[in-house]
């Protein structure tokens, strides 16, 4: 999908108030800044076709990855 131009992976964000989120250095964070990418990759499954992320397998812990494939998955 990536070749199509149809993905796209992220490996963090900036919020608003500066605040750097890592998906590899907070997903398994049990604060607030954990529950957010929990929040994000929950979300994206509502919009997206394939969502993976660092439970899904090796190659996705540091982001995630979204696309508008043609067979669902969310992990």
């Amino acid at each position: 999908e990536h070749a199509l131009v149809n993905a796209l992976d992220i490996a963090g964000f900036t919020l608003k108030n500066g605040t750097s989120v890592s998906v590899l250095k907070h997903w398994d964070d049990e604060e607030e800044l954990g529950a957010f990418l929990k929040e994000v990759h929950a979300s994206a499954c509502k919009n997206f076709v394939v969502v993976l992320g660092p439970e899904a397998n090796e190659a996705h812990k540091n982001h995630f990855h979204f696309d508008l494939g043609r067979y669902p998955v969310c992990e």
